[in-house]
Formats: C-alpha cells, structure tokens, sequence
C-alpha cells in the first residue's frame, strides 16, 4: 500500500486556517452560550480537562457548560493568541495557545474590565470522514490567575478537593505551624469569646452567583460610588440617585440606616458596601465593627495592638 504524499504547503495552510476557525469557534460559542454548537466541535469521546475537573464524552461536556448557563446571567470574553501547530498528517494535529479570560456575573456592560485568568491551551485535533476538524482533546493548564474568582462550575471545589487528598497523601506537604501560632491563637479567642466563628450561615453570609444575580442593582450603585460624581450626587439627592439605579425600599431603607450589616446579608459585596461607608465619613474598620455587633471604640480595645499608621481620629 502506498504511503501517503507528504503535505504540500497550501494544504497545510489549509490545515492552519480550519484550525484557527475551530479555536475561534470555540471562544464565540462559549462566550455566547451556544451550547450546542460548542459541543459540537468535539468528537464523541473527547476529553475536556481544566485543573482537576476531567470531563469525557461529549455529554459529559455539555453537562458541565450547561451547568455554567444554569447558574445565572454571566459575561465572559476569550481572547485567544499565538497557536502553534503541530501538522503530523492530513487527518491530525496538536496545539498550543494561550488564552486570557474576562468573566463576570451578570449582563454587560460590566466594569472593572480585568482578566480573571490566563492559561495555556494544549489541544488535539482530528479529522472526520466529513472534513470537519475537531477536538479531540484540550487540556487548560492555569499561569496566571484572580484567586478571588472562582472560575468555572465545579472548578474549585475539585481542584480544593484535590489538594486535600494530596495532603492526605502526603501529610508533609502542609505547611507547617509557625512558631508561636498556637499562643497567638489562644489570646485571640480569649479576646473574642462568646463570638460565632462558625463559617456557616447565619454567622456567614454567602455570596454565591444566585445572590449576585439578584443584587445586582444594589451592588452596581455602590461600586459606581468610586465616582467622585455618584458620591457628590448621593450627598445632594440621595433618595432621587437610589431610585434611579433601581434600588428597592428594603435597599434604600439600609442605605439610610447605614447597615452595613444588613446591606451584606442582603447581597451586597463586601468591598462595594465599603463603598458607600466610606463616602459618609466612615472605614472599612467601623464596617467591621458594625459586623461584630459592635462599636468602633469597643472593639478598638480588643485590637492587640496599635495599628501603625492608623489616622489620628482613629487611633
């Protein structure tokens, strides 16, 4: 049987435009939640792998970015760059690429414009007796990444398990105890004794995509507090600019109040109510207070020492 001619250099730039269109199908399809279409640029078996998760099958990768539409309004972008490829016949094919990744609940226009990650792509490509290229594989290996995002549904939570059965595994891999930890750790509970540390609600208010979705209202309000226009235009007519964001009673009567507290139960980011706080006169240390249940100049006294730099007023 007579082998195969090697590759002239129009089809292999045949080759790399299919290929190309296949990687900006994939980012097209998935920022724009065409589920099926993106499924549909894998083989049957395909293996789609990011951190710890390993999804077989295409069913299997539909349930897992059907997963991510269920969970709520969110925006996302894909720039993907610099593919190099790797042509080892008509049929197949490897690559590499790098990606960078915005991503954001709710719907657009959304700010601060910062990726959350940056990864490389390493994929296998094959193709049918169709002439359609696919993927056979892609694997996302994370270079740099928002620590405070948490990426795609069920990302974190296998990778966290991950890392827990590896310590398992090998118990010298925790970090170890600092010298003096324990004691440090017996005189803050002294401090703070009779005080539910317990991270599970109501002791913790939980900011999940659900809650994001619906306090969106409130939290663009208090992020656009940033502007030095919002914040002169909240101290004139603070009930006129509530109601032009759309804020509800309930919201607008914790804005008033100047519950914190409440405004975080109710969905509120952290970051975004400090804000508002900081725009009548108050810090991030009286929201923290107002959280204990406190007062600032209770809780100054169990701090376990002078904060460096603190301003005079607080201090």
């Amino acid at each position: 049987m007579a082998a195969d001619p090697p590759l002239g250099a129009l089809e292999k730039i045949e080759i790399r435009l299919a290929l190309e269109d296949l990687n900006s199908a994939f980012t097209r399809c998935l920022d724009h939640g065409d589920i099926d279409a993106l499924v549909g640029l894998f083989t049957e078996d395909a293996l789609y792998t990011h951190g710890a998760r390993r999804s077989k099958g295409r069913k299997a990768i539909e349930a897992l970015f059907r997963a991510r539409t269920a969970a709520g309004p969110r925006t996302s972008r894909h720039l993907y760059s610099g593919l190099t490829l790797e042509i080892e016949s008509r049929t197949r094919a490897a690559g590499t690429s790098v990606c960078m990744t915005f991503a954001q609940a709710g719907l657009p226009p959304l700010s601060p414009a910062v990726p959350i990650l940056v990864a490389d792509f390493h994929d296998v490509y094959v193709r049918g007796d169709d002439g359609r290229w696919l993927f056979e594989s892609r694997r996302i290996e994370r270079i740099f990444e928002d620590p405070s995002a948490g990426g795609p549904v069920g990302m974190a939570a296998e990778d966290r398990a991950a890392r827990e059965s590896m310590a398992a595994e090998d118990p010298g891999a925790r970090e170890s105890t600092p010298a003096g930890a324990d004691r440090r750790s017996a005189r803050v509970d002294r401090r703070i004794a009779g005080v539910d540390l317990s991270l599970e609600p109501p002791s913790t208010f939980l900011f999940t995509g659900e809650v994001c979705t619906r306090s969106y209202r409130l939290n663009r309000f208090a992020f656009d507090f940033k502007d030095p226009v919002v914040r002169e235009r909240f101290a004139r007519e603070p009930d006129a600019l509530m109601s032009e964001y759309g804020l509800t009673e309930a919201e607008k009567a914790l804005v008033r109040a100047r519950d914190w507290t409440g405004l975080v139960a109710h969905g509120g980011h952290h970051f975004n109510v400090i804000k508002i706080a900081a725009a009548v006169g108050e810090t991030h240390l009286h929201v923290g207070a107002h959280m204990r249940g406190t007062d600032w100049e209770v809780m100054k006294e169990t701090l376990p020492r002078r904060i460096d730099l603190m301003p005079e007023d607080l201090a």
